[in-house]
């Protein structure tokens, strides 16, 4: 009869004829006999490290582990550049606010050079008629003085310096309430006094407009700051100048050291012209010479260059005051009109760069939000792609190590032609992709062909011995006849008892030859 086996979990085994205990096949066994390591066991000989703890995470949480770095990394950064453009926009913005402001501040030196124009006029001149002008300058000034005020509160400051400046420039207006007051009295102040009372506030307001451009970083908006600022300047000295040439031009003659500094104040004007056309570019000086020209500008130049000429000469300066006056205003307002502009390009500027740094901060965001969000998608479309034919793999070879395996082989046993039997056995792992873990589950199905093919060829072995042993058997059985032939022929024709006795002894048992027929 042929040699039984079953398929078991410690490989294929083997049972006898006579249903003997099964033994495990040595291709299935482990080293030495040992049952093969099971799937999930414990591997031997690790060595503990740093990373050892890794090993045994799930693919999910080492993909993790992998992306987890590079995705922090790039949202941080994400993150430092939109707060950096919210920094800048926020910076800008202040800017823009502190423009504003100075467009309040310029009105009210504006105004406040006025002031000190007719002041100086009606103390000079001692003439009373020229009080009414001056008082409704006065409420002109306090009305813009109050709206600065007002704006000053609620301006944004970059640090606790920059607010202790703009309030000290501010508290220098409170002076002008004891000013007033003390030059209208009977026993006033001198007009030279006055001027300098005046011109010391003024100083302190126009310092305010280089605020703007402390702690701008944009080298266009740094540069029209810088060219308004030289306007500002030009026209204080202008005005000042002009001022102290009303002051010799009602007493006639420069007492003290009055055309010392008329003469500074109208060389610090041209310096700060210079600057100014030094500094800005072809547009603001088309501007600068288109609005700062006329009779009056060139008048005023005339009158003052006529007055350091009869000075120099040691005669009367022979100055038309009333001329003076009206070619003064002229040119202030012309200058003023410039430095507006100029303060108006100023908050275009920086509104349009306080927009652009706000719009790329939404866009930063929305950027690196997109980035993050397509990310993990990426990574967790990646997981999937692995993770999903991974799965499909283990299942299909646990299914195979522990079910179909073991039925197909015993299925080939049992098939009288294994081999057409192990030909339509295989079925592959339904895993299709050309990656590397296609390529694991191509290698298994060879390995499980392989196993297919290795018990077909083991039925084929066991059904040869069992064809050898059965020839072997039924030569046997002929040779067994044989010999009952001739002790039959022996037992008839032998007379002696003793001899015939001792053939009866070389017959083999009934049941023993019965079991060989």
């Amino acid at each position: 009869m042929r040699p039984g086996g079953r398929w078991t979990d410690q490989g294929f085994t083997s049972t006898d004829d006579d249903g003997g205990a099964a033994v495990p096949n040595e291709d299935t066994a482990g080293v030495g006999g040992a049952p093969a390591q099971q799937p999930g066991a414990a591997a031997p000989g690790r060595k503990a490290g740093l990373f050892s703890g890794m090993r045994d995470w799930r693919l999910r949480s080492k993909l993790a582990a992998v992306l987890i770095i590079p995705t922090l990394t790039a949202a941080v950064l994400g993150a430092l550049r939109v707060v950096d453009d919210a920094r800048e926009a926020a910076e800008f913005q202040r800017t823009a606010d502190q423009v504003a402001f100075a467009v309040k501040v310029t009105t009210v030196v504006h105004e406040l050079q006025n002031e000190r124009s007719l002041a100086v006029a009606r103390i000079s001149s001692g003439n009373s008629l020229l009080q009414t002008g001056l008082d409704a300058q006065i409420a002109k000034v306090d009305r813009e003085v109050l709206d600065l005020r007002g704006a000053a509160d609620t301006l944004n400051y970059d640090d606790q310096a920059t607010k202790d400046r703009y309030r000290r420039g501010i508290q220098r207006l409170d002076a002008l309430r004891p000013l007033r007051a003390a030059f209208n009295t009977a026993n006033g102040l001198p007009d030279i006094t006055v001027m300098t009372a005046y011109s010391g506030i003024l100083d302190s307001l126009i310092e305010l407009g280089r605020e703007v451009t402390t702690a701008v970083t944009d080298r266009d908006v740094l540069r029209l700051g810088t060219s308004t600022q030289a306007i500002s300047e030009a026209k204080e000295f202008t005005t000042r100048s002009d001022a102290e040439l009303q002051i010799a031009a009602f007493r006639g003659s420069f007492p003290g050291d009055l055309l010392d500094q008329t003469r500074a104040s109208a060389s610090s004007a041209d310096a700060s012209v210079q600057a100014f056309l030094a500094n800005a570019d072809d547009d603001q000086r088309q501007l600068y010479n288109d609005t700062y020209s006329g009779p009056e500008v060139d008048d005023r130049r005339r009158i003052q260059t006529a007055a350091f000429a009869f000075a120099q000469q040691g005669d009367a300066p022979s100055i038309d005051t009333t001329a003076l006056g009206k070619d003064s205003t002229v040119s202030a307002d012309k200058l003023h009109a410039v430095e507006s502009n100029l303060l108006a390009q100023l908050k275009t500027r920086a509104d349009d760069l306080a927009t652009a740094a706000v719009n790329s901060a939404w866009v930063g965001g929305a950027v690196v939000l997109a980035a993050l969000a397509a990310a993990i998608a990426l990574m967790l479309v990646v997981a999937r792609l692995m993770l999903r034919p991974l799965r499909v793999l283990r299942k299909s070879a646990l299914d195979v190590a522990y079910t179909r395996l073991p039925e197909t082989v015993q299925a080939i046993l049992d098939d009288p032609d294994p081999v057409g039997a192990s030909k339509k056995a295989v079925q592959p792992v339904p895993v299709t992709s050309r990656d590397e873990i296609g390529e694991v589950a191509r290698s298994f199905d060879i390995v499980h062909e392989q196993a297919v093919k290795m018990a077909a060829e083991q039925a084929l072995l066991r059904e040869n011995v069992n064809g050898i042993f059965v020839n072997l058997s039924r030569r046997s059985q002929r040779l067994v006849e044989r010999q009952l032939g001739v002790i039959d022929r022996l037992e008839a024709d032998e007379q002696d008892p003793d001899h015939l006795a001792s053939l009866f002894e070389l017959r083999p048992p009934r049941d023993a030859a019965a079991a060989q027929r």
